[in-house]
């Protein structure tokens, strides 16, 4: 791992900016994670190093819990590095288009107003934050306090850092831009950032996935913000709050900047209002002179007049060219810096496409090849890293699949992929690792059901069945039509042998999914250990119906079929099992005693033998084996298979006396 100015372990990529890379890194000094934010200056770029120390200079002044501290700051070589505090969590904008309308009103104004709170802290500063967007702040923990982010565009009202940003060039985003920063001559103030606020708030409030500005074309941005009136929110909505909310966001998203909310303090009030009635607001009333209706007659005075109005008519020509031949401007610097990356982007999605395609088709060493293309052509697609590693792990290429899955968490961590990563320590038998990346897909996304389903299987592995019903409850909770989970939950009554609780559960899934094959062979489990034969036969046989291709259905109902007696049945349907699942070995050992108990002793060696290589833990097989070759008088080989067993957990008591008794045979 790297080690950057002696202090820092660099853990992981979190994403990729303008300027370079955002890191994970272990701070050595107080053991703790921070975020370093790398910048790659050129030699020419005296403003932009000016920028990027401007920027940690505002994180240190700036003290508010929901905005993002500053720790250190270090130069090495054409790299200037700031160290910031490390948050957990999901932008604003994921969160509004990946869960709108999954917290209430009220929750949301709270936010609002916490986000409000921390413009305040800005500007108290003399500072104006110029990129205020969903994407610059992060939503924390389970009340979802939000923290803003990037403070790379921010300028100060000081005399002495004003200097750093004289130059005219188009700074922000432009969907979340206001009027004066498109506009060449007004001036931006901390109303420009009211402004901003007003379009991530309607678009909060609307649960808008993009800017109520967004259109298609760098120049229709700019002209929605320059003149489109926003429809009034909640206008459907009868309650006082609603209404109130929509007038305090119509007077931030003024166009005419003495229109609009001045200032942060007073969008934080008004957003604050306990009985939600606007206060009186001064305005500025255009007044009529009297001595204008006295008739000029005064032919100089006139023509004064006509070319007043002339030449402010050319002014504002010049406005209007000078606004044309910006966009212009911005548009071929735009295009010039991203046609090439965004062909390649394009390119890179389109075999992205292509790959699941294949996928789907089931043709996955096209799938592979293809996803591997896309990430030749954008290495910074995260969802074909993701595809890619899916599919190494069901090809049984563990290594690959990590390696996939690490390097998408670290273009773009999210819920889904820590996920997966758990997923594949889990098939490994790494389950403090599996648990690990469970708890991390939980913080970053805890309404992810998959991931307490998934964690609720750990736990149900290792035994800890308290835990993995925590985890499936929460399941119901989230997706209450779910089959495969009230499995699960009867699942862990079968274990605990609470059989009536099994049999509900059991029950209701099957009411929720009547063509489930697993359901009916959990079921006939039940009745089998109950010893309701005919029942689990029925289950059985209505799986059978349903899937026929399943190795599940014949492994379980060939161990009926022992139980029975039914040894030639029992072979017949592991034959059945083996040939859908060559590698199941359960279903090697019990057709191992099927032989066995037909007197078949080599096959079922052969079949133990087979079942051990695939799993050298099983204890069923080395105690029955030792009792093949107890039968076959290899007694040394029944006594190592005995006391392996033992080693491994199985049952102590009666193999020591089995041991025992061949000794005694040995001796006389």
């Amino acid at each position: 791992m790297t080690l950057l100015n002696k202090r820092y372990i660099i853990q992981k990529k979190l994403g990729q900016g303008g300027m370079g890379a955002v890191y994970l890194a272990q701070d050595t000094h107080i053991n703790n994670f921070v975020a370093i934010k790398e910048c790659i200056l050129e030699h020419d770029q005296e403003n932009l190093v000016k920028r990027v120390k401007r920027e940690f200079y505002f994180m240190r002044k700036i003290q508010h819990p929901n905005v993002i501290r500053g720790l250190d700051s270090f130069e090495i070589g054409n790299k200037y590095f700031i160290v910031m505090e490390y948050i957990k969590g999901t932008t604003l904008d994921e969160f509004i288009r990946n869960y709108p309308q999954s917290i209430s009103f009220d929750h949301q104004l709270e936010i609002v107003k916490q986000i409000c709170s921390a413009l305040v802290a800005i500007h108290r500063e003399g500072i104006i934050h110029r990129d205020l967007k969903p994407s610059n702040i992060m939503l924390t923990g389970k009340e979802l306090t939000p923290k803003i982010l990037d403070l790379g565009l921010a300028k100060s009202t000081n005399k002495e850092l004003l200097t750093i940003t004289k130059s005219r060039s188009l700074l922000g985003t432009p969907p979340y831009m206001s009027p004066e920063q498109i506009e060449p001559h007004l001036k931006v103030t901390a109303s420009s950032d009211v402004f901003a606020l007003g379009i991530v708030f309607y678009q909060f409030f609307a649960w808008l996935p993009h800017s109520p500005f967004m259109a298609k074309g760098f120049t229709a941005v700019m002209k929605n913000v320059l003149s489109l009136e926003l429809a009034p929110l909640f206008a459907a909505k009868q309650e006082k709050k609603f209404t109130y909310i929509a007038q305090v966001l119509s007077l931030a998203l003024q166009k005419k900047q003495e229109d609009r909310i001045q200032s942060s303090p007073e969008l934080l009030a008004l957003f604050s209002s306990k009985n939600f009635v606007l206060p009186a607001r001064s305005t500025k009333k255009t007044t009529v002179s009297k001595k204008t209706t006295v008739i000029r007659k005064d032919y100089r005075k006139t023509v004064e007049q006509k070319s007043k109005r002339k030449a402010k008519k050319t002014n504002r020509n010049l406005i209007l060219l000078s606004i044309t031949i910006f966009t212009v401007l911005g548009l071929i610097l735009l295009f010039s810096e991203m046609s090439t990356t965004e062909n390649a982007r394009k390119l890179s999605k389109k075999y992205n496409q292509q790959g699941y395609k294949y996928y789907e088709e089931g043709k996955y060493d096209l799938a592979i090849k293809t996803y591997s293309k896309a990430i030749a052509k954008d290495p910074e697609n995260a969802t074909a890293y993701m595809n890619r590693g899916f599919l190494h792990k069901k090809r049984g290429m563990k290594n690959e699949a990590l390696q996939d899955y690490n390097k998408a968490a670290s273009l773009k961590p999210n819920s889904s992929i820590y996920n997966n990563i758990g997923s594949l320590y889990y098939s490994l038998e790494l389950f403090d690792l599996a648990l690990q990346n469970y708890n991390k897909a939980n913080q970053l996304d805890p309404r992810n059901y998959k991931v307490y389903n998934n964690r609720g299987s750990l736990y149900y592995a290792q035994g800890k069945y308290d835990l993995a019903l925590k985890d499936y409850y929460q399941v119901v909770r989230i997706k209450p039509k779910d089959s495969n989970v009230y499995n699960s939950i009867g699942n862990i009554h079968y274990e605990k042998g609470e059989y009536d609780l099994a049999y509900v559960e059991y029950q209701k899934a099957i009411v929720i999914d009547p063509k489930n094959v697993t359901l009916y062979v959990s079921r006939g489990n039940l009745y089998y250990v109950e010893g309701k034969y005919a029942l689990a036969l029925q289950d059985y046989n209505k799986a059978e119906q349903l899937k026929p291709d399943d190795p599940s259905i014949y492994a379980n109902r060939g161990y009926l079929y022992i139980k029975q007696q039914k040894y030639d049945l029992a072979i017949q349907d592991y034959n059945k099992a083996l040939h859908f699942n060559s590698r199941d070995a359960f279903s090697y050992g019990s057709r191992g005693l099927a032989y066995k108990k037909l007197g078949n002793y080599k096959k079922a060696l052969e079949d133990y033998n087979k079942a051990l290589q695939l799993n050298p833990k099983d204890t069923f097989c080395y105690t029955n084996r030792g009792v093949v070759h107890c039968d076959l008088k290899n007694y040394a080989a029944a006594i190592a298979d005995w006391e392996k067993s033992i080693s491994l957990g199985g049952d102590k008591n009666t193999l020591q006396k089995w041991i025992a008794q061949i000794k005694k045979i040995r001796s006389e």
